[in-house]
């Protein structure tokens, strides 16, 4: 940059030599020339002053001096002060953002104005993995302001770190700022198992029922097969559905025979869809079909047979 201050020459005693100028004690970088270089007698020059991009910021004393053509002189102060140029600085936040294949991420790009910068500040992205792509909003700023960036990245972006430039242009002004790209292994579709009861009590003979319920995670949309295994002698297991397609139940009955044992069961209900595979377990409790029940025989007579003494017509409670 630059700047003018004018330089008076005031003649004493009838002086009336030319005086000619110079400045001595400018900061590095920095010159100054006069308009016009000499002065006869009485009148002004204008001084400009004019700084380099490196020279440095601060404040300087500036002598100026006038010397006549008979070697008389006299010196003047001047103080100049040097601010930086206009400029801007780039940050970015947070340090690093984790992404999972075909997901997006978020960071803050700040743009702050520095010495009074005014302009504006376009802002672009590199260093992305393949796959990934950048989006501002907004896309400049003028000034000082934040722009939201946007990572998108595709399901087919290699997992693993990357370094990722933010840069602010204006003009042929720049600054940057980095952040860290994390690009994670995108979930896979799955599903859970559960079933109820958690138990069950069945009588030898009879019958039981729960119901296994699948849950589809991440999108899973395929068809579960439904097994139990851990059954007692003699018990079988039938699902009705026998599949499950993404989410949904399905009724398990549990029947036993008279000679299943009288025992309590851990039953494995488990489903299967091409390699996935989940497992949950129930309990069936066997009990017997005679539990609890009282026999009683009852002897009776013949028609035109007279009862014995110590036998008594009436009622029987159990």
């Amino acid at each position: 940059g630059s700047t003018t201050s004018t330089i008076t020459i005031s003649p004493l005693n009838g002086f009336n030599q030319t005086v000619s100028f110079t400045a001595t004690g400018l900061p590095s970088g920095a010159s100054a020339s006069f308009n016009p270089t000499t002065v006869t007698g009485s009148g002004t020059t204008t001084m400009t002053i004019t700084t380099s991009s490196t020279t440095p910021s601060g404040t300087s004393s500036v002598t100026v001096t006038g010397t006549g053509t008979e070697e008389l002189s006299h010196n003047a102060t001047y103080s100049l002060t040097v601010t930086g140029a206009p400029s801007f600085s780039m940050g970015v936040t947070p340090s690093s953002v984790s992404v999972a294949q075909g997901g997006k991420g978020t960071y803050t790009a700040t743009v702050t104005a520095v010495n009074g910068f005014s302009g504006t500040v376009t802002l672009a992205a590199s260093g992305l993995p393949t796959g990934a792509t950048a989006a501002f909003s907004p896309t400049t700023i003028s000034g000082s302001g934040s722009s939201t960036m946007t990572v998108t990245v595709a399901s087919t972006t290699a997992t693993g770190s990357s370094t990722i430039t933010v840069k602010g242009t204006s003009g042929s002004l720049s600054a940057s700022g980095t952040a860290t790209l994390v690009v994670t292994a995108a979930a896979q579709p799955d599903f859970s198992i559960s079933v109820s009861p958690s138990s069950n009590s069945v009588v030898q003979g009879g019958k039981a029922t729960y119901t296994a319920t699948i849950s589809a995670l991440n999108g899973f949309t395929g068809t579960v097969t439904l097994t139990a295994t851990g059954l007692p002698t003699g018990a079988t297991a039938a699902y009705s559905p026998t599949t499950v397609s993404g989410s949904g139940t399905s009724t398990l009955t549990i029947t036993t025979t008279t000679s299943t044992p009288i025992a309590s069961s851990t039953i494995t209900v488990t489903g299967t869809s091409g390699t996935l595979t989940h497992s949950t377990t129930t309990t069936l409790v066997v009990t017997s079909a005679t539990s609890g029940a009282k026999t009683v025989a009852i002897n009776f007579v013949g028609t035109g047979t007279a009862m014995a003494a110590t036998e008594t017509a009436g009622v029987v409670a159990v």
